[in-house]
């Protein structure tokens, strides 16, 4: 059941915490349920109807809903519950859409005007994925201050005039990319830097490779303790990107990992990777438990993609296994690393990226004044084509009129994804160097290249998964 009954609960009570969103706010709603436990239930207004407890606003509304024998809270919560409530409509227990807070629930089927027959409602499953983020990011942060502070220190947002001031001239510049579980080969690479240096990794640190937890993990720490290592800058990457959304879909609908297993090998059966019987034997009856809980064949695509295709197979169980701590601390990290930055080093201009520089003027304005761009700035409307741009372009797709784009803003694009087994790509022409050297496949001659911004020299390190092994 998606929804909570008239039967299920006690009492419950709303929070008087407001969270400010950059579309929306939000509240929560704390229920007392009849078998003992507690369930919270997160509800979103439009940005700015939501009144401050304890105002005037606040106390006209209240004041309205008595003249009618009700309370503001009795009013909210019956529009939340039951059959006919916000919950059942929208199909889950969480996250649920009330519209504007003074307007009352039909707000929400309001149509908005943007070429589409469309209602409030739909921009909000729209973005859903993007609140979903911002509300881990923010709720961790919440835990961070409420612990002993050491989160709140390691998290700090890059700033394009870190790096000068940290160098002093003293060090250089050097960008790793798609590391991809490789611990050992990302290892050495620290091993060949100074304190003084400055670090850009340009994302997918993780899958492929089994050591994608422990890159992650280390990476937070070195940032927290920058006196004795290098200045550390980490972007996001397509595996990063994916990893996000999966967590968030496994905890909207309560999945286990063999559930999500099991998504993922319906759809490797249906494209014909595995034969019927097995897949009867080792995954049906867990696929058929994961679709009762409301998984569409979209979600089923997302864990096709990443847990199966793109090896996050390798990723998921060392992330399950931490508490849950150290799992928000991951989660929170990701979500407020950068899609793409610049950085001007030794007069020149470099815009660091995944894959592919973004293709709308106003994310190259966004850089050419020296701010990255990331999951508060960019526009929720075209989130994911930008993010499939800058993350998942690829020059054999799309071609690379992008890095033609970003060359005319006089950018240099340093960037990874793409692969060329054993060296890094340099075309002066169209203005980028991709450094992917295809890490984790040791085995063909891949390496995990170093690459200099000042002198443009790569140094090639061997695969290796973990440290000072070979692949």
């Amino acid at each position: 059941m998606s929804y909570i009954d008239w039967d299920d609960f006690d009492d419950y009570e709303i929070s008087k915490n407001i969270v400010h969103l950059d579309q929306y706010d939000m509240y929560y709603v704390n229920f007392k349920m009849k078998d003992g436990t507690s369930k919270t239930v997160r509800v979103f207004c439009d940005k700015g109807s939501i009144p401050e407890p304890y105002t005037k606003k606040h106390k006209e509304q209240e004041a309205w809903y008595e003249a009618f024998d009700s309370n503001l809270t009795e009013v909210i919560g019956m529009q939340l519950v039951g059959r006919d409530g916000l919950m059942n409509q929208q199909g889950r227990d969480d996250y649920i859409y009330r519209g504007n807070f003074s307007c009352g629930w039909n707000d929400i089927y309001y149509p908005i005007y943007d070429g589409k027959t469309r209602t409030k409602l739909d921009l909000f499953e729209d973005n859903l994925f993007r609140t979903q983020l911002q509300v881990q990011a923010i709720e961790c942060q919440q835990a961070s201050r409420r612990s002993n502070g050491v989160e709140t220190r390691e998290y700090t947002r890059y700033s394009s005039t870190t790096p000068a001031q940290k160098l002093n001239g003293k060090g250089k510049h050097y960008a790793i990319s798609d590391v991809h579980g490789m611990y050992g080969s990302y290892d050495e690479a620290i091993k060949r830097m100074s304190p003084n240096d400055h670090l850009y990794i340009i994302g997918d640190a993780i899958d492929r490779g089994s050591e994608g937890i422990k890159i992650l993990q280390d990476i937070i720490r070195r940032k927290n303790d920058t006196r004795n290592n290098p200045e550390i800058t980490f972007l996001l990457g397509n595996h990063e990107w994916q990893f996000l959304h999966c967590l968030a879909l496994m905890q909207h609908f309560d999945l286990t990992e063999q559930e999500v297993e099991a998504l993922a090998m319906w759809r490797h059966f249906e494209n014909g990777g595995v034969d019927k019987q097995t897949f009867r034997d080792c995954y049906f009856s867990s696929s058929i438990s994961a679709a009762k809980k409301g998984v569409d064949k979209n979600d089923i695509s997302w864990f096709y993609a990443w847990y199966l295709y793109n090896g996050g197979r390798k990723t998921l169980p060392d992330f399950l296994e931490l508490d849950k701590k150290q799992q928000d601390n991951i989660v929170y990290f990701l979500s407020n690393s950068p899609l793409a930055l610049s950085q001007e080093i030794e007069g020149k201009k470099y815009l660091f990226v995944h894959a592919m520089p973004p293709e709308r003027e106003e994310l190259l304005q966004c850089l050419m004044n020296g701010n990255e761009v990331n999951l508060d700035n960019i526009d929720q409307r075209t989130l994911n084509d930008d993010a499939h741009t800058m993350l998942e372009g690829r020059e054999k797709k799309i071609g690379t009129y992008t890095y033609g784009l970003a060359k005319r803003h006089g950018f240099t694009t340093i960037c990874g994804h793409e692969p060329t087994i054993g060296k890094i790509v340099k075309n002066p022409d169209k203005g980028f160097v991709r450094i992917d050297a295809a890490c984790p496949s040791g085995w063909y001659g891949g390496k995990l290249a170093l690459y200099c911004i000042e002198d443009g020299k790569t140094q090639y390190i061997d695969s290796q998964e973990r440290e000072g092994t070979d692949r």
